[in-house]
């Protein structure tokens, strides 16, 4: 895995960290994301999923580290890569689960509505009981297994995987021909849009969006106060 980049200051990281808890929360299990993707901790997805391909693959070195944390024997660490790659296949073979609107137009994301969909149904029939707040799997007594994480675990494992994020980042910013963020503050920002949404422009407007505003401001396209009132 990589290593965080020297260049950036323990203030900026420190920045980053706080957002990435503020809009990720933590979580010391294994859960789903309203996608239906296996995630950990602080948002750390299990399957990488390419909708261009229509792949969904699962991150084995992240496993490895589970693996680690929970103190998993080799046949334990067998039936958790058996269950991710189920899912992994669950992924491939179902539609991304689409959410109803309520009568003001809000998306209802919720459990009930994910088990729901075919993806939703696959899934439980994976990992057995999907319950709580943050749609928590291999929790339950009666699950194939169970895993859970200190906080201590949770912020090292994110911490493992932030600098593959800051150099998709930095690889975004240099396709885009923007050398710097404007602050730290806004460089933590576009990291956490980089880390939710992926580095596919297309797919993540709210990171593209971002980016434009910075380069129209950085190019003198837009004013100071332009930039801050949109």
């Amino acid at each position: 895995m990589a290593t965080e980049n020297s260049k950036l200051s323990d203030q900026y990281y420190q920045q980053r960290d706080e957002l990435m808890l503020k809009n990720e929360g933590i979580v010391q299990n294994i859960y789903l994301d309203t996608r239906g993707i296996p995630t950990v901790g602080i948002g750390v997805a299990l399957i990488y999923v390419d909708g261009k391909k229509a792949t969904a693959t699962v991150d084995t070195q992240r496993v490895n580290k589970i693996a680690e944390y929970a103190h998993l024997s080799n046949p334990e660490k067998e039936q958790l890569m058996g269950l991710l790659q189920e899912q992994a296949n669950n992924l491939k073979n179902n539609p991304r689960p689409s959410y109803p609107k309520n009568k003001v137009g809000k998306v209802e994301r919720t459990l009930s509505n994910f088990l729901a969909t075919p993806l939703g149904m696959a899934s439980a029939k994976t990992f057995g009981t999907i319950d709580g707040r943050n749609w928590n799997i291999l929790t339950d007594k009666q699950d194939k297994m169970q895993i859970n994480f200190s906080t201590e675990q949770v912020n090292e494992f994110f911490k493992l995987v932030a600098p593959e994020y800051e150099i998709k980042l930095d690889n975004i910013l240099k396709r885009k021909g923007v050398k710097e963020a404007i602050s730290e503050e806004q460089r933590a920002a576009l990291f956490s849009l980089t880390y939710h949404g992926g580095e596919d422009l297309k797919g993540n407007r709210h990171l593209r969006l971002a980016i434009d505003r910075i380069k129209d401001y950085s190019e003198g396209r837009i004013t100071k106060e332009q930039f801050e009132s949109r």
